[in-house]
């Protein structure tokens, strides 16, 4: 059983707003989106791997490698996020410091983001390596990690009692993902590096989990006015929140490896 790590971190300058999620249960998936998007809502759609050992080892120290796909994007987003980190990333355009409610929990964490060429390996940017120093002082990443994926992830916004809110549905195979090797500087296997199974070979998901996740964005003096904005939208579209609350990506990696408590 791997413990769950969250520690709140410190204010950081970084920090710019407050996030509050609710992942919704019921009635449906379908009858969900209906109810909540607007007519207008235009979907943006992404393919997300999370990079893990099989036992998810990097999520029990609190790290988390993903890398992104954007339809319609030449170059994949790695990000590499640090729950209660020890350090902030230094202040750029690809760093910041998030406060995100998950349910009730409040969760705070840093994260750098590095843009990769679809064809080039995938490895950490210089101020990746540095800010996991600094964070995780002492923890080198695996020699081997896999591609846990894909999730097909599908998200909207739009704004609703002068609220910013986003609506996402992550589909979740069960079980996937190949082996990566690190390489000298940081580089994460072959030359596309995501592939699930055998290199060249699509590993078959045994069945799908389907997320969907309600978001609102606010100034952290607003959270309380954006939190009930979002439960009121909720009772309004008779909607109802799942019992346990808690990060979509937890949720994710333990379909994928059945390693997370």
């Amino acid at each position: 059983m791997l413990p769950f790590i969250f520690v709140l971190l410190a204010t950081s300058a970084a920090q710019a707003a407050t996030e509050s999620h609710l992942l919704i249960c019921a009635p449906n998936s379908g009858t969900i989106l209906a109810r909540l998007l607007p007519r207008d809502a235009e979907a943006k759609a992404r393919t997300i791997h999370f990079l893990e050992t099989p036992e998810a080892r990097l999520f029990s120290q609190g790290i988390i490698l993903r890398v992104r796909e954007t339809e319609g994007k030449s170059k994949r987003s790695l990000t590499l996020k640090i729950l209660g980190a020890r350090a902030t990333p230094p202040d750029s355009e690809d760093a910041k410091c998030e406060a995100d409610f998950y349910g009730d929990t409040l969760i705070r964490s840093c994260s750098v983001d590095a843009k990769v060429s679809r064809e080039e390996p995938l490895a950490l940017s210089r101020g990746q390596e540095e800010f996991l120093r600094l964070a995780r002082p002492g923890i080198a990443l695996p020699a081997k990690l896999e591609a846990l994926g894909p999730i097909e992830a599908t998200g909207w916004e739009f704004e609703h009692a002068g609220f910013p809110f986003s609506l996402e549905l992550w589909r979740v195979p069960a079980r996937g993902g190949g082996g990566l090797s690190l390489r000298g500087g940081g580089g994460f296997g072959g030359r596309d590096g995501l592939h699930n199974g055998a290199p060249g070979e699509p590993r078959a998901s045994e069945r799908r989990l389907e997320l969907i996740e309600l978001s609102v964005r606010t100034e952290p003096a607003e959270t309380t006015q954006g939190r009930a904005a979002m439960q009121s939208l909720l009772r309004e579209r008779a909607l109802t929140p799942c019992t346990d609350q808690g990060q979509k990506t937890r949720a994710a990696i333990l379909a994928l490896t059945g390693s997370v408590r």
